[in-house]
């Protein structure tokens, strides 16, 4: 199913999250996440997770991991928590962020982003850290405080509609000469750039 079939069969998450939700699909991620790993997992090597990993490291931390007994959070088995919540914008996707942004030609307008949660706020914090200028398309039911995040970010944030964002972005797209980065880049950048936390398992 297309993304926006998803968003009309079912809506979107966003009541039971928190009391101030911010409005993102995280429906549609969940299924365009699994589309991703099905169409570019085959594809994608060791190598190119290592080489990912070679371009971010001076740009993001070295989270720690958790490890947790049999029996924790009522699980049977052992269970490892990876802290990508450590990250500083918040979340793993500053690794794809910094990727896409190390591993492109980026024009002198900067790159644009629609997500009013961490992929936005990831982006937003990486141009910065590289100098880059940052657009952020959310829609108007986004949270204020996540809005004032990628303010803090240096970002300049549209607010379109509740659902218009990637609309708002694509339209500034065909207008400006931006770079544009989807949540869902797939095996160029989200994949290998989000995979890096993997090898630090392994250290």
């Amino acid at each position: 199913m297309k993304p926006s079939q998803i968003r009309q069969r079912w809506g979107r998450i966003e009541d039971f999250v928190a009391e101030d939700p911010a409005g993102t699909d995280d429906t549609e991620y969940a299924i365009l996440s699994g589309l991703l790993l099905a169409r570019y997992g085959a594809a994608l090597t060791t190598g190119d997770v290592e080489a990912a990993w070679r371009l971010i490291q001076p740009h993001v931390r070295r989270t720690p991991a958790l490890e947790l007994p049999a029996g924790s959070l009522g699980l049977r088995a052992p269970v490892a928590l990876k802290l990508e919540s450590l990250q500083v914008s918040g979340s793993f996707k500053g690794r794809g962020a910094f990727h896409k942004l190390l591993a492109s030609k980026v024009p002198a307008a900067g790159i644009i982003a629609a997500s009013g949660g961490n992929h936005g706020a990831a982006t937003a914090y990486a141009a910065r850290a590289l100098g880059h200028k940052a657009e952020i398309f959310v829609p108007t039911i986004a949270s204020p405080t996540k809005v004032a995040r990628l303010r803090s970010y240096g970002a300049v944030v549209h607010q379109i509609g509740a659902v218009g964002r990637q609309r708002g972005q694509d339209g500034v797209r065909t207008q400006y000469a931006v770079l544009a980065f989807h949540a869902d880049d797939g095996r160029g950048v989200g994949i290998p750039g989000g995979g890096s936390h993997a090898l630090t398992l392994e250290q």
